[in-house]
Protein backbone atom coordinates (compact mmCIF):
# COMPACT_ATOMS: atom_id res chain seq x y z
CA UNK A 1 0.00 0.00 0.00
CA UNK A 2 1.23 3.19 -1.32
CA UNK A 3 1.38 6.27 1.68
CA UNK A 4 -1.22 9.00 1.16
CA UNK A 5 1.56 11.39 -0.14
CA UNK A 6 2.51 9.08 -3.60
CA UNK A 7 0.23 9.34 -6.97
CA UNK A 8 0.58 7.11 -9.84
CA UNK A 9 -1.19 7.39 -12.94
CA UNK A 10 -0.95 5.06 -15.62
CA UNK A 11 3.01 5.93 -16.79
CA UNK A 12 3.05 8.92 -14.38
CA UNK A 13 4.21 8.81 -10.88
CA UNK A 14 4.29 11.54 -7.94
CA UNK A 15 5.29 11.96 -4.80
CA UNK A 16 5.41 14.84 -1.97
CA UNK A 17 6.98 14.57 1.10
CA UNK A 18 6.81 17.85 3.71
CA UNK A 19 9.78 17.39 6.47
CA UNK A 20 9.17 19.87 10.13
CA UNK A 21 12.34 20.60 11.87
CA UNK A 22 11.71 22.35 15.78
CA UNK A 23 13.50 24.88 16.89
CA UNK A 24 16.81 24.33 18.81
CA UNK A 25 19.64 25.66 20.11
CA UNK A 26 23.28 24.54 19.12
CA UNK A 27 27.08 24.92 19.74
CA UNK A 28 28.97 26.76 17.72
CA UNK A 29 32.75 27.83 17.86
CA UNK A 30 32.57 31.73 17.76
CA UNK A 31 36.56 31.45 16.02
CA UNK A 32 36.90 27.80 14.76
CA UNK A 33 40.40 28.15 13.94
CA UNK A 34 41.84 29.06 17.00
CA UNK A 35 39.45 27.20 18.73
CA UNK A 36 37.66 29.59 20.34
CA UNK A 37 35.25 30.36 22.93
CA UNK A 38 32.05 28.19 22.41
CA UNK A 39 28.12 30.09 22.01
CA UNK A 40 24.79 29.12 21.68
CA UNK A 41 22.60 30.07 18.22
CA UNK A 42 18.95 29.68 18.07
CA UNK A 43 18.00 27.63 15.09
CA UNK A 44 14.60 28.43 14.28
CA UNK A 45 11.64 26.01 13.17
CA UNK A 46 11.62 25.56 9.46
CA UNK A 47 9.68 23.08 6.90
CA UNK A 48 10.96 21.97 3.68
CA UNK A 49 9.04 20.30 1.01
CA UNK A 50 10.58 17.68 -1.26
CA UNK A 51 9.27 16.85 -4.80
CA UNK A 52 9.36 14.10 -7.36
CA UNK A 53 7.81 13.73 -10.56
CA UNK A 54 8.61 10.61 -13.16
CA UNK A 55 7.83 8.97 -16.22
CA UNK A 56 8.14 5.76 -17.25
CA UNK A 57 8.45 5.80 -21.19
CA UNK A 58 8.36 1.87 -21.12
CA UNK A 59 9.17 -0.96 -19.38
CA UNK A 60 12.98 -0.66 -18.89
CA UNK A 61 12.70 3.57 -18.93
CA UNK A 62 12.22 5.93 -16.52
CA UNK A 63 12.87 9.66 -16.94
CA UNK A 64 12.23 11.70 -13.18
CA UNK A 65 12.87 15.28 -12.19
CA UNK A 66 13.12 15.66 -8.48
CA UNK A 67 13.49 18.71 -5.95
CA UNK A 68 14.69 19.02 -2.29
CA UNK A 69 14.20 21.84 0.20
CA UNK A 70 12.04 23.76 -2.33
CA UNK A 71 11.09 26.29 0.87
CA UNK A 72 14.64 26.82 0.93
CA UNK A 73 14.27 26.57 4.06
CA UNK A 74 16.71 27.28 6.90
CA UNK A 75 17.60 24.96 9.74
CA UNK A 76 16.58 22.30 7.47
CA UNK A 77 19.59 19.94 9.43
CA UNK A 78 19.31 21.39 12.44
CA UNK A 79 22.00 24.14 11.43
CA UNK A 80 21.26 27.61 11.50
CA UNK A 81 22.81 28.21 8.05
CA UNK A 82 20.30 28.21 4.84
CA UNK A 83 20.46 24.70 3.57
CA UNK A 84 20.46 24.95 -0.41
CA UNK A 85 17.89 24.02 -2.63
CA UNK A 86 18.76 20.64 -4.75
CA UNK A 87 16.90 19.86 -8.14
CA UNK A 88 17.90 16.23 -9.75
CA UNK A 89 17.35 14.95 -13.16
CA UNK A 90 17.27 11.35 -13.93
CA UNK A 91 17.15 8.60 -16.37
CA UNK A 92 16.72 4.69 -15.01
CA UNK A 93 17.48 2.31 -17.39
CA UNK A 94 16.58 -1.13 -16.58
CA UNK A 95 18.74 -4.35 -18.50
Amino acid sequence: MRPPSEWELASRFATLAARYTSGIQQLIATNPVTNGPLSLVDVDDSLALDAKLAFKAGDNLTFAISGENLTGAAGVYLSPVPSERRLRASIQARF
